[in-house]
Formats: C-alpha cells, structure tokens, sequence
C-alpha cells in the first residue's frame, strides 16, 4: 500500500508553499553568528508561513490519515523559544538553509519494518520537481554521533533560496516510540551527555522486542504501545 500513498498531493502544497510565500532572507549565506535581527525575521517568516498555509497542511493531515490507517502523517513546525535556542547556540560556519533545515516540516508515521523505509522515501522524492532540490538523509544507522535516534529525511528547498527548506520525516513505529520520547525527555536535560547511553539502551531493547507468532491475530506489543501513546487519535504535538 505504501507506494500508492499520494505523495503527489503533498508535493502540490509544498510547491504552492514555495510559489506564494517568498521572504527577502537569503538561506544560501552562510552564518557562524546569527545576530538578534536576524533570529528575529526568521520567526516572523516562519509565523507567517504558518499563518498562510495551516489551513492547508491541516487539510492534508485530515486526508491522509482519514484514509491510510497504517500511516500517520503530520505538519510540524518549530516553537518560538526552540527555533530560537537553536540558531543563538550555533558555533560554526554554515549555510542558513542548513540551520534552518528543521524548522518547517512534516512527518510520515508508517506501520512498517526499517528496511522498507527507504524505498518509500524514494518513492516520495521520485516526484520532486525540477525547480526545487531535494536529497534524502539516512539515519536508519543512526547519527553519526549515535544518541537513540533514528529515521529517514528527506530535505527540500528552492533554488532561488529565498524561503524555508522543508523538512519530510519518515519514521517507523518503533522509531516514533523512541525519538519523541528522546526529543521530550533526553535532549532537553541538562544531564543530556549522560543520558545517551540510556537512550542507546532503549533502542536496543526497543529493538529485541519478541513479536507475536505469524498466525496470531493479536497486536504486536509495539503496535499496542504506539497506539496507545502516539497516534493521531492521542493529539501526537504539533509543535516542536
């Protein structure tokens, strides 16, 4: 069922989302420094992204997952406070569009195994139009530096570099389960850096978790959990 998810119709609103709401930042530049009027037009743009279009990216929620009960599908955007932390704690020389690669975005929740995960993300991208660049992430082995979390990205932006990147995230299940958990409880702790490990652990348990026999009917104990604490019908948190 997965390659017949309408990607197409997401792809529409992102690219009415790029044609409608251009700002005057320039994303291409590159920044070690972002001062506070800077921090500033950056909340503003993406404030009037939201007010532009949660209409839109909402309808698009309600589409999705009125219609694919595997699939949990999400319009996320980043918090006042959060997108702010993010930009003042930068230490090194970057393009603004890779600071800023997170904060307007969406997440696909899939009923599936990790291995599936990237041919959907190519699926999805098989159809970004040639005026917008688009390049997936691989996180399925985990960052670089391996904190728990795992996943797919896949990033898209405009040439012209004149409105936010967009951030589509596909997760599994388990995957749900352990990055929500690390982003509200770990990453935040002042105690972080001796978190990991545990963080570390839980995927691994999370991992090893038995499943039911084939010709069982009943759900499996990750299914249970997620449904239970993670699904839409729960009011998954819009902002981060």
């Amino acid at each position: 069922m997965f390659n017949v998810l309408p990607f197409h119709i997401l792809w529409e609103a992102i690219v009415t989302s790029y044609k409608t709401n251009q700002t005057t930042i320039n994303f291409a530049k590159k920044h070690k420094v972002i001062e506070d009027d800077l921090v500033s037009s950056i909340i503003q743009a993406k404030d009037d992204v939201i007010f532009e279009f949660l209409d839109l990216f909402t309808s698009l929620e309600e589409e999705f997952n009125s219609i694919y009960t595997d699939t949990d599908f999400l319009f996320r955007f980043k918090q006042d406070d959060s997108l702010t932390t993010k930009l003042k704690a930068q230490s090194e020389t970057r393009q603004l569009y890779k600071i800023c690669n997170d904060v307007i975005g969406f997440r696909f929740i899939i009923k599936t195994k990790s291995d599936d995960l990237l041919s959907i993300a190519e699926e999805f991208i098989k159809n970004c139009p040639n005026d917008l660049s688009c390049r997936i992430h691989d996180q399925s082995g985990g960052k670089a530096q391996n904190d728990g979390y795992k996943g797919f990205h896949v990033y898209v932006r405009n040439h012209q570099n004149n409105a936010f990147p967009i951030e589509i995230q596909f997760w599994t299940r388990t995957d749900a389960l352990l990055n929500d958990y690390l982003h509200g409880n770990v990453y935040k702790a002042e105690e972080r850096d001796k978190l990991i490990a545990y963080a570390v652990e839980l995927r691994d348990w999370l991992k090893k978790l038995p499943v039911p026999p084939e010709d069982s009917e009943i759900k499996s104990y990750e299914d249970y959990l997620y449904e239970k604490a993670y699904s839409m019908t729960f009011g998954y948190e819009r902002e981060e």
